[in-house]
């Protein structure tokens, strides 16, 4: 576990890179390729990504919190990627969270800055404060920062913060750090085998830490990413789909119910390589996608992961997908999986995860901000399941009293 001085911190900062990004525009911050295209047709290349999230990010600062209202657009990825590259600590919101909910995340984390989509109602939400000025507007966003706040003292090592697998309340926050979004996106980039002449469109949101790991890893390997916030029920989705020619599309157990209902493997499209987390897709799901992509020369992928493991812990690759039907896989390169049980008789127990994915703890309020790595490493998942003799991964319950219904999860207590 890293021990860390509170004195050392401002050396160690400037030791402490965010590779993700210097990885993302080393070779390609004069590329004339596409790294965004969004449904309003614009068109963005690397060169173009790499100045606007220069220019962005002087506007920034370490030290500082900001509230991301996460869409799927050009906007709220810019201004990520330039908290990524300034030092500064996003909370990334969905666009459906609540005016109330925004407003209690202003009070628990006091904010530097705040991005909202200009049609946003929410902007009372700032304008009730008149320490909130507005400073920029970045593709149909704006840009509020909080001249008054103060820095904040924050664990060097720490880039984003999330809510717990998008609980449906004002929850405490995961804490995710620059190795874990560089480790976890290098991995997944290897065992999906995804390239630069990948082209994925956000079928879920960048909120959620499946959607952010999209974003991440095909980036990383200075794919193209389509940007739309519209539903896969939608035509105008798989219009736009098809026009860019999309390879790559994720989705959460309802999202294939949806697929299903809607005859979607009865009609023609471009995408290559489908992917699944979020939650355990009944077999008879997996069997039907799995059969499909089969017939079709296209890749089927089962995955396993959650918010405090970065997005993925496990994957099934496409050539055990009949053979290990209803597992979610083998652990992602560089991490183990074990199973704790109660005693040497059993084989099912709770799934622990080690790898340099596992985030650095949790968050309730401001001053927590500044604890350093709680875990070690070590992931207490809260799953219950089991590994057969080959090491795949069997899910078969849930510790807790959550069940997980879209992806995310939902707490059935009081």
């Amino acid at each position: 576990m890293l021990k860390i001085n509170i004195h050392d911190w401002v050396g160690l900062k400037q030791m402490i890179n965010n590779r993700l990004i210097e990885t993302i525009f080393s070779d390609f911050q004069n590329s004339d390729k596409y790294a965004l295209i969004s449904e309003h047709k614009e068109e963005i290349t690397y060169r173009q990504l790499f100045r606007l999230v220069t220019d962005v990010s002087v506007y920034l600062k370490g030290e500082r919190v900001a509230l991301l209202i996460m869409n799927n657009d050009v906007g709220a990825v810019v201004f990520y990627l330039a908290c990524l590259k300034a030092g500064t600590i996003p909370i990334i919101l969905d666009k459906k969270v609540t005016e109330t909910e925004v407003e209690q995340y202003i009070k628990t984390y006091e904010p530097n800055f705040i991005l909202l989509p200009l049609d946003s109602e929410m902007e009372v939400a700032t304008d009730r404060s008149s320490d909130y000025v507005k400073t920029i507007t970045i593709y149909r966003h704006v840009l509020y920062e909080n001249t008054g706040a103060a820095e904040k003292e924050i664990f060097p090592l720490l880039a984003i913060l999330l809510p717990t697998s998008g609980t449906t309340h004002v929850s405490r926050l995961v804490r995710i750090s620059k190795e874990n979004i560089y480790d976890n996106a290098k991995n997944i980039c290897n065992s999906l085998q995804i390239s630069e002449e990948d082209v994925a469109i956000t079928s879920i949101p960048l909120s959620y830490t499946y959607g952010l790991s999209v974003l991440h890893t095909h980036l990383l390997k200075h794919a193209t990413i389509l940007l739309t916030d519209k539903s896969v029920l939608q035509k105008k989705f798989w219009d736009f789909s098809n026009q860019y020619r999309a390879t790559s599309f994720a989705g959460v157990p309802y999202t294939y119910e949806l697929l299903e209902k809607n005859g979607h493997i009865n009609k023609e499209n471009t995408i290559k390589t489908y992917t699944q987390a979020g939650g355990r897709l009944p077999v008879r799901l997996q069997k039907l996608f799995m059969e499909y992509c089969l017939r079709t020369g296209k890749k089927f992928y089962v995955m396993y992961g959650q918010t405090e493991a970065t997005a993925r812990i496990s994957i099934l690759q496409m050539e055990y997908a009949r053979e290990k039907l209803g597992s979610v896989g083998q652990p992602i390169d560089g991490g183990k999986v074990f199973i704790e049980t109660q005693d040497s008789v059993q084989n099912e127990g709770e799934i622990i995860y080690t790898g340099k994915n596992v985030c650095l703890g949790y968050c309730s309020c401001l001053e927590e901000l500044k604890r350093e790595d709680e875990n070690g490493g070590v992931l207490h998942t809260g799953d219950i399941g089991y590994l057969d003799k080959d090491g795949f991964l069997y899910i078969t319950g849930r510790k807790s009293d959550f069940i997980k219904k879209y992806g995310r999860r939902i707490c059935l207590v009081k």
